[in-house]
């Protein structure tokens, strides 16, 4: 990970936080920059040490069927949601470059509306199954060493993948380059000023360390994408993946029932069965308060994405 700050390039850092990793409970630091306020999670983990915490999340089932039963085609609809984002900055089909593109969905949903769709995966199980629909537009290399012409694609984007990424300044001068003339990059990144980041403190959902390496704000954001060349256009603030989702969880975490119900009982190919896992059994006593309150996180949400303060932070950045 970048020893100097992305967005200054300050090397001074201090501690702001604490957060227990989801799954094992093994505490990692947040810090901040004293220059410009961007935080990380302290340390510099090793490519073999960090792929370790992806393993919680059962990379083999990801490669197929991600999620149980009828969760699985609800989340891919959802992956699909996000052509809208892409629809609403070019009309046209061109060219575009996914990095982090996990199984495909969304770029084989664009390549059946015309677009040459490429996509970038370092996991090797989870690229082979967007293969399956994409060939060799699917690469196993980050972006930095992506052997791809510079100038050659109208769109890069990153959905949920900066914030896991060592430098996210050298990947954007890189997608940078890659851009061709009048191209956009979209990033959509968890939003640290979030309303649901501030009550929610080191429960917050989207911390997620150690995965999670950056934290940021609209304005570090801003910083890190302006050292990179890059100039901020439309911003918007919801999210009907991550957004209510961020805050129903962060909500059942503080009060104790912990963050990995949908991750270890509603995800494929975990070891045990959604009944033998004892946080099933306690969201199942409490389903009608956690109903009640998964319901009202949607106008919550909506409410705090209206005032800028939605959990999740989308954005366009052009070539200066």
């Amino acid at each position: 990970m970048a020893s100097s700050c992305p967005g200054c390039g300050r090397q001074d850092w201090h501690t702001e936080l604490e957060v227990p990793e989801m799954f094992a409970g093994e505490v990692f630091a947040i810090e901040r920059c004293e220059g410009c306020g961007l935080l990380r999670t302290a340390g510099d983990p090793t490519p073999e040490e960090i792929a370790r915490y992806y393993d919680t999340t059962a990379a083999g089932a990801d490669a197929g069927s991600r999620f149980r039963g009828v969760i699985e085609p609800l989340m891919r609809a959802l992956r699909r949601w996000r052509l809208r984002e892409v629809f609403a900055i070019r009309k046209e089909p061109g060219r575009i470059l996914d990095v982090g593109c996990g199984r495909g969905v969304m770029l084989k949903a664009l390549a059946e509306h015309g677009w040459d769709a490429h996509g970038i995966e370092l996991a090797p199980e989870i690229a082979a199954t967007a293969r399956r629909s994409l060939g060799d537009h699917i690469y196993t290399t980050p972006i930095e060493d992506a052997d791809l012409e510079p100038g050659s694609f109208d769109v890069i984007s990153f959905w949920h993948v900066l914030e896991h990424l060592p430098n996210p300044l050298s990947a954007l001068e890189r997608a940078r380059e890659l851009l061709a003339p009048g191209g956009v990059i979209l990033i959509s990144v968890p939003n640290r000023d979030s309303w649901q980041a501030r009550l929610f403190g080191p429960h917050w959902l989207h911390l997620d360390p150690p995965r999670h390496r950056w934290h940021f704000t609209p304005v570090t954001l801003e910083k890190v994408a302006q050292r990179a060349g890059l100039s901020w256009g439309t911003v918007s603030y919801f999210s009907f993946e991550y957004g209510p989702f961020g805050m129903l969880q962060s909500a059942l975490s503080r009060a104790g029932l912990g963050h990995t119900l949908f991750t270890r009982v509603l995800r494929a190919g975990g070891r045990r069965r959604p009944w033998q896992n004892p946080y099933a059994w306690a969201h199942l006593a409490l389903a009608l308060p956690i109903s009640a309150a998964a319901i009202a996180s949607f106008p919550l949400e909506i409410f705090a994405a209206a005032a800028g303060r939605g959990g999740i932070l989308t954005v366009v950045l052009r070539t200066r």
